[in-house]
């Protein structure tokens, strides 16, 4: 990366294209395509937004960086900058603005054994304690480029609850739903929708038999509850290949899918990716 900017201050910006990000405005948990487009092609170009910078990644129609606004993002405007050195070697370097709106979802009330609501044993709280560490350490990471492809669906059964409803359990409000369920029955098959490595397999309190594929470029899917995983950790599944089943494992009221996506850190609406990076957009 300091091969880049040292490049900003050795030659000169000449303007003959530009960058492009779609969608510039949405909700929180949303998801936009950062692009460049330009007669020259891009040879390395590096991309910071909300503190973090990443290298963009190539797919057939050039280097782009998918980029995500967490579901507690703020309503406000972000900026995101872009250097970048083209073929010719010559620089470009500008900032976008993004604006994030409320998107203002939906309250969904449950009923659940306490224990799992607000458990209280020593024993337990442990356990949810450092099943919550390895999860973090594993989102934490970027083992490096993109290898998702374009994305599509793990399972083709209606939404049942969607991502970021404000979740009310018991009584007690509790964090909006990270990710998206899916009303699929008992042993129907998951498919990975974008090709990963297969970096978590286990069983948890919360999630109970859950699945993490690692796509590059730290974004990571998680697929929760499943009565039975089909594929090992360091496993590569390719787009569409089975792993694992619908279950009710877990803290779950009935047979469903969850399905979670994070892009460097940020939950994000998977229906939301797939609007703007999906094989078919909604």
């Amino acid at each position: 990366m300091r091969i880049v900017f040292l490049l900003i201050l050795l030659f000169p910006s000449t303007v003959c294209g530009q960058w492009v990000l779609s969608p510039r405005t949405m909700v929180n948990g949303g998801v936009a395509v950062l692009r460049w487009q330009g007669e020259v092609p891009m040879d390395v170009a590096v991309a910071r937004f909300n503190g973090e910078s990443f290298f963009l990644d190539r797919d057939s129609e050039g280097p782009f960086a998918l980029i995500g606004i967490d579901v507690l993002q703020k309503p406000g405007t972000y900026q995101v900058e872009m250097t970048g050195v083209d073929k010719s070697g010559v620089n470009h370097f500008d900032s976008i603005q993004i604006i994030v709106k409320d998107a203002n979802r939906k309250t969904d009330y449950l009923t659940l054994p306490q224990e799992m609501v607000t458990p209280k044993k020593p024993e337990i709280l442990k356990r949810i304690g450092s099943e919550s560490h390895r999860l973090k350490s594993i989102f934490a990471q970027d083992s490096g480029p993109y290898i998702g492809g374009l994305f599509g669906l793990p399972v083709a059964d209606p939404v049942s609850s969607f991502f970021g409803t404000k979740r009310v359990l018991n009584g007690e409000p509790k964090s909006p739903h990270s990710g998206t369920d899916f009303r699929s029955p008992l042993g129907r098959l998951v498919r990975a929708p974008a090709a990963g490595r297969v970096v978590f397999v286990d069983d948890l309190y919360y999630t109970g038999r859950t699945v993490i594929l690692d796509h590059g470029s730290a974004i990571y899917s998680l697929y929760a509850h499943l009565l039975k995983p089909l594929c090992k950790v360091g496993e590569r599944l390719d787009s569409g290949q089975p792993l694992g089943k619908v279950g009710s494992t877990g803290r779950s009221t009935g047979a469903h899918l969850h399905w979670t996506v994070k892009i460097r850190g940020a939950k994000v609406d998977p229906l939301l990716l797939l609007a703007s990076y999906g094989k078919e957009r909604p």
